[in-house]
């Protein structure tokens, strides 16, 4: 059984290996190059260390061959640093029964044009991982180079004609795949340089593959605009903008241009970077098919909260719809919402994913079939409901839908029994909402 402290001696020095030194040789040696900021963030928000006990570590580190730091860009007057396995990390990471073997293929250190997307998609695993530090849960993070998305046509008749299998194309190549036993998770990094039309054909390429459904499981692509919401950490060659909801906007519309959000197992995800963990998160541990769950824990925290006095009638979906709307299309929920010596109001409520393309069509959907008074019967609005607070804050719809008929709110923000738990968020401009009450008084 490994001991909790290891220690391994060299001829300069002696190395003290605990189980969070693992944790950290493991994430540098399977991302094959990470910035040294990156490092500060992962022991800051994992274990606490403090920027000058991170620095002296890898000062140590590198003097006993167990990592070496690189530059791989000069700015004006800060040069950007990697770290990267040496000999004697993967020495330990072998011996410690991390890995299984020592074979180590380097990758070359990104130029400047291509470090931002290099180090963003490192960003993004772990931010990824940091959640599962924290909340639990286990998934599988792996380089795509290693797992290929082949056209299975392609890959048959290379067999067939005895051909090179190394050398047959890949049908589409995400920049770093997550799984677990929910889902598959392919993530693409986007530093805001890709025209429309490119992201537009990988996006296709995408649907191809998953038409072949190849791995029986749904298929999930988290796209992530990079931002600055962590000035601290994050050392990227270009200064980068806050405010990426504009980018965010757009790749939603280029997803639903190319029709790749109705395909049933497949899922397009657009959040900033800094979303981007949290949303990977619960994706893999399938938090985002809850939806039955928060419909009906929302329908429980509508009737008991005192400051609403309100009562839920349900309905079936075929008094609304007529046959030409997709079963896909329907609202979780429909219901009539009763409270004394008022009118009787009804509302179809829709629970919502952060940053899923799928929900933000399809709320947008049943905000339309209002607006051009397309149900069967009378409805006076939509409830837009997320899973936490958090989530509703941040998801951003974009500036192309105008949902004027949805009322926005969460299931953690109706939970609290409170003249704000009844409060709901109604859309007055393309960014800008306010605060609304679904009865007066």
């Amino acid at each position: 059984m490994v001991s909790e402290k290891s220690i391994y001696t060299y001829n300069n020095g002696r190395a003290w290996i605990t189980e969070k030194d693992k944790e950290l040789l493991k994430l540098i040696w399977l991302h094959k190059s990470v910035t040294v900021s990156q490092v500060r963030f992962f022991l800051l928000k994992a274990y606490g260390m403090k920027k000058s006990a991170v620095y002296k570590k890898l000062q140590k580190w590198n003097e006993l061959k167990i990592t070496k730091t690189q530059v791989y860009s000069g700015r004006k007057k800060v040069q950007l640093r990697c770290v990267q396995m040496n000999k004697n990390g993967i020495d330990i990471l072998v011996n410690e029964g991390v890995i299984h073997n020592s074979t180590y293929p380097l990758v070359e250190l990104p130029n400047p044009k291509t470090a931002d997307h290099f180090f963003l998609t490192r960003e993004i695993v772990i931010r990824t991982y940091l959640e599962f530090y924290k909340k639990g849960g286990r998934f599988t993070s792996i380089p795509p180079l290693e797992t290929p998305y082949y056209d299975s046509k392609v890959k048959k008749a290379y067999k067939e004609q005895g051909k090179n299998l190394l050398k047959i194309p890949t049908l589409v190549e995400p920049d770093w795949i997550l799984y677990s036993d929910s889902s598959i998770l392919n993530i693409e990094s986007d530093t805001g340089h890709e025209r429309a039309n490119t992201i537009i054909d990988k996006v296709k390429r995408y649907v191809e593959y998953n038409a072949q459904n190849l791995e029986h499981k749904d298929h999930h692509i988290l796209i992530a605009p990079i931002d600055s919401a962590d000035d601290d950490i994050l050392c990227y060659v270009e200064d980068r903008p806050k405010e990426r909801k504009k980018r965010v906007s757009q790749i939603k519309e280029y997803i639903i241009r190319a029709s790749a959000h109705i395909i049933p197992n497949l899922h397009f995800h657009v959040v900033t970077s800094s979303r981007a963990g949290k949303v990977a998160y619960n994706i893999l541990t399938g938090k985002t098919k809850e939806h039955s769950y928060v419909l009906n824990e929302s329908i429980g925290a509508l009737e008991t909260n005192k400051h609403l006095n309100v009562s839920m009638v349900k309905r079936l979906p075929e008094e609304f719809y007529t046959g030409n709307v997709l079963n896909s299309y329907f609202a979780d929920g429909h219901f009539d919402m009763k409270r004394e010596g008022e009118k009787v109001k009804t509302f179809l409520i829709k629970v919502m994913d952060e940053g899923c393309v799928k929900s933000l069509d399809q709320l947008a959907y049943l905000n339309w079939l209002l607006e051009k008074d397309r149900y069967k019967s009378h409805v006076n609005g939509i409830l837009a409901i997320y899973q936490t607070e958090e989530e509703r804050l941040h998801d951003n719809l974009g500036d192309l839908w105008e949902l004027n008929h949805v009322y926005f709110s969460s299931l953690e923000r109706l939970q609290r029994n409170s003249i704000d738990g009844s409060t709901f968020y109604q859309q007055t401009s393309k960014f800008k909402r306010k605060k609304v009450l679904l009865y007066e008084g």
